[in-house]
């Protein structure tokens, strides 16, 4: 089956018309537009990858649109960059594509990364899922930007009023930690966060930049010791708060840590599983 490739540029690229001719001649059907409203149009008929260059005026929406649509969910996306753009650096807050390519690069890179895509789409076309990726600064204003657009998805979703209190609660204090605690407030660093949206469950997949933490500890506290325990013990090693990760660990239903603990996945069960563990779900990633 011919998969079909949509592609946003500004007007007269050389780049898109050079990679437009390359993928025909591998048999993709490739449609390069540089009207943002047709672009769109084009990716609701249904697209296995959507290329966006950001030179173009409305490319940066067009990412939110394209990742904000659970329709396109299985359209994998590429982010072209401008030189000066670093692929894994964003000002502020950002939507992002499931690649972000950054020039210098050869067409034969661009289509490599197509052909990847193009590859797992199938695969992804059979998932009951909807995947938000966000990259932010790790600043206040960007932090809370982060905040608020989570609160927002999730009253979009099945989750009970309660629970999107409790799992917004949640997700705010790991964002925080990711900023504060991992980053530094380092505008230089960015957190990256992952929404992915199941009939099931959500989760979030939150990464920064620092040294991570000891997470085993941080489980075991909040399993064996009371929040006043936690304070004091904090207190005595001349630190402050410690009753965070106590919210994340009361209410989320699954919790996943890499090794280093820079990266967690936290879930949430909108429909509870048949079998539900008797304490909390903690894993290594």
């Amino acid at each position: 089956m011919k998969h079909r490739i949509v592609y946003l540029a500004p007007k007269n690229d050389f780049l898109a018309e050079i990679a437009k001719k390359s993928l025909e001649k591998k048999g993709f059907e490739i449609t390069v537009s540089s009207d943002y409203s047709s672009f769109i149009e084009m990716l609701e008929e249904g697209a296995a990858v959507s290329v966006v260059d950001l030179l173009h005026e409305s490319g940066w929406n067009a990412l939110r649109a394209i990742k904000l649509k659970k329709s396109s969910s299985p359209t994998r996306t590429i982010a072209l960059l401008s030189e000066e753009h670093h692929p894994y650096r964003v000002e502020g807050f950002r939507i992002i594509g499931d690649r972000m390519l950054a020039q210098p690069f050869e067409v034969k890179d661009l289509l490599e990364v197509i052909q990847e895509l193009t590859d797992m789409y199938d695969f992804w076309s059979t998932l009951n899922l909807h995947e938000i990726p966000i990259r932010f600064q790790s600043t206040e204003e960007a932090m809370d930007q982060a905040n608020n657009f989570v609160g927002e998805i999730f009253k979009l979703t099945e989750l009970t009023f309660e629970a999107q209190i409790q799992f917004s609660t949640v997700i705010n204090e790991a964002i925080n930690n990711a900023v504060a605690h991992g980053n530094k407030y380092r505008r230089d660093r960015c957190v990256d966060l992952t929404l992915i949206l199941e009939e099931a469950r959500i989760s979030t997949i939150i990464a920064d930049e620092g040294r991570g933490f000891s997470w085993r500890d941080a489980i075991e506290n909040a399993v064996s010791k009371s929040p006043e325990d936690i304070v004091t013990q904090r207190k005595s090693s001349g630190k402050l708060g410690g009753i965070g990760y106590l919210m994340i660990y009361k209410y989320s239903d699954v919790i996943e840590y890499n090794e280093a603990g820079t990266v967690v996945i936290l879930s949430k069960y909108i429909t509870p599983p048949l079998e539900k563990p008797e304490q909390q779900e903690e894993r290594l990633l």
